[in-house]
């Protein structure tokens, strides 16, 4: 889903942005200090696992820096330290929802929540549909994608399973959605440091989000089109 997307959205920025006249200095690129950025959206697009994935990225990111003499050895491992202290909140709001899950699930809330929103469901697309509108309103309300993915996996994994649907695609459905609806969020992190950046309005860039956009319309167009397939009725489970 992604990538015809993001090929559509490249060719839609050069259209536009070749009538734009900016001034630039020049400078030579170093080109193969992003090759642990290629080497790391490469292996990921290929299903390489993804704590490897990150351990080769971390390496690659060493070397690099070592031999174009950004940092040494020290500098990196110092470096390597302030990323995991960053991510600190993320792991904390992880532990909290893994254990606020438990609790709900325990006390028969999970199923009270899946009840209510698969009520009108019945069939598989409508449960697909669940599922982005689940996400998507967490996101809405947390304005972090990651964080909304953590907060309503469990319920989406259960809808899957409920309505037949592959890990895989539930999966696929939490991240685009969260990811569009993030990307066209005024107060997101994203558009907030974009417009800092730029020093121009957060709303003055929605109307170039084309990426988000196109995203948002076609995880509804795999959707409207699974639905039309022939498919067996989904029994779904008390």
């Amino acid at each position: 889903m992604v990538l015809p997307v993001a090929i559509v959205a490249c060719v839609l920025y050069l259209i536009i942005g070749s009538a734009a006249s900016t001034e630039t200095a020049d400078a030579a690129i170093a080109w193969w200090k992003v090759l642990p950025y290629l080497a790391v959206l490469v292996c990921a697009a290929l299903g390489v696992n993804v704590l490897i994935v990150l351990a080769m990225g971390n390496l690659l990111t060493c070397v690099t820096g070592i031999i174009d003499g950004s940092f040494n050895l020290m500098g990196w491992m110092q470096s390597t330290l302030q990323g995991v202290m960053d991510m600190s909140e993320l792991i904390l709001i992880s532990m909290m929802a893994g254990g606020i899950f438990a609790m709900i699930s325990h006390n028969g809330g999970l199923n009270y929540v899946i009840g209510h929103l698969t009520r009108r469901v019945k069939t598989r697309a409508g449960a697909e549909l669940s599922i982005c509108g689940l996400v998507a309103f967490a996101n809405v309300c947390t304005a972090n994608n990651t964080v909304a993915i953590l907060s309503v996996g469990a319920i989406a994994r259960h809808i899957a399973e409920q309505f037949d649907i592959d890990p895989r695609r539930s999966a696929s459905l939490l991240d685009t959605t969260s990811c569009c609806v993030q990307g066209l969020l005024p107060y997101g992190a994203q558009l907030l440091m974009a417009s800092g950046l730029a020093g121009i309005s957060a709303l003055s860039i929605m109307p170039y989000l084309f990426y988000p956009m196109l995203l948002g319309l076609t995880v509804l167009a795999t959707i409207l089109i699974r639905a039309l397939k022939p498919a067996e009725p989904i029994i779904t489970q008390s």
